[in-house]
């Protein structure tokens, strides 16, 4: 035992100083002049001290018991280039399309009887090609619903077309953009159910609804060009474009069919 009960302080100097464990076969510390500090948890180095900051090798857990910040990056460059930057990175030997390379997960508590640890929401990002020079990548934003997490948006290389993707795996997802000002909930609206589009209604009640005025215009490169074009396949006689005002139909036009 070293103890130190004076006004000063107890000092240990040494180019290089190990602290082990009484036995000797387990290292605790490592301390080299100019160079690293070590710290090791059953012999296993966990956290290492380095020149501009530590590394650490394993997890990392951040707990306190009030709502403060956990986790503070800061820089103190003044110049115009981005800072401070947070990098996952997942490196391996070989990558291949398909790879995982991280996700945030946004966790919570559930009401069961003991209470479980859940997800409810996600950031998740995936390698789609990672050929040399044309590169493709997949972010995604999940939440869960019903119990299970499922993509909302998804930014990702389709083929060569770059896509930004809502309900990409095509569950009972609507996709709604409200208007300003109270009562304006649909501006536009998706209902995944019923395969729907409505403008200015959250109810659509056919293939594309649009509740208030359309405008159809365009110039037309030629003189026997449409503005407004409407085409139904099949065979089936009977009205293609119906005029209605008040519920009262005052125009019908009909195809006759083959």
């Amino acid at each position: 035992i070293i103890r130190e009960q004076g006004p000063g302080a107890l000092s240990l100097r040494g180019n290089e100083v190990t602290i082990k464990n009484y036995a000797g076969t387990k290292t605790l510390a490592y301390f080299t002049q100019d160079e690293a500090a070590e710290f090791f948890y059953n012999n296993v180095k966990t956290l290492e001290t380095m020149d501009g900051g530590v590394n650490v090798t394993g997890k990392l857990r951040a707990t306190r018991a009030d709502n403060g910040i956990n986790f503070h990056a800061i820089s103190t460059d003044e110049d115009s280039n981005n800072g401070p930057i947070v990098t996952l990175e997942r490196s391996v030997s070989t990558a291949e399309a398909g790879d995982n390379l991280g996700q945030i997960n946004f966790a919570g508590r559930n009401d069961a009887g003991t209470p479980e640890s859940i997800t409810y929401g996600q950031i998740f990002t995936e390698i789609k090609d990672p050929t040399n020079g044309t590169e493709d990548g997949l972010l995604e934003l999940r939440t869960v619903q019903g119990g299970a997490l499922k993509a909302g948006l998804t930014l990702y290389d389709n083929n060569g077309q770059s896509e930004v993707v809502v309900n990409g795996n095509k569950h009972d997802m609507d996709f709604r953009v409200k208007g300003s000002g109270d009562g304006n909930e649909a501006l536009f609206m998706v209902d995944a159910a019923n395969t729907r589009v409505g403008i200015n209604t959250g109810a659509p009640s056919a293939d594309l609804h649009v509740d208030g005025l359309a405008l159809v215009e365009g110039a037309a490169s030629a003189t026997t060009d449409p503005t407004f074009i409407v085409d139904r396949t099949g065979t089936v006689d009977g009205a293609i474009l119906s005029l209605k005002a008040g519920g009262t139909v005052n125009a019908n036009f009909f195809s006759t069919g083959g």
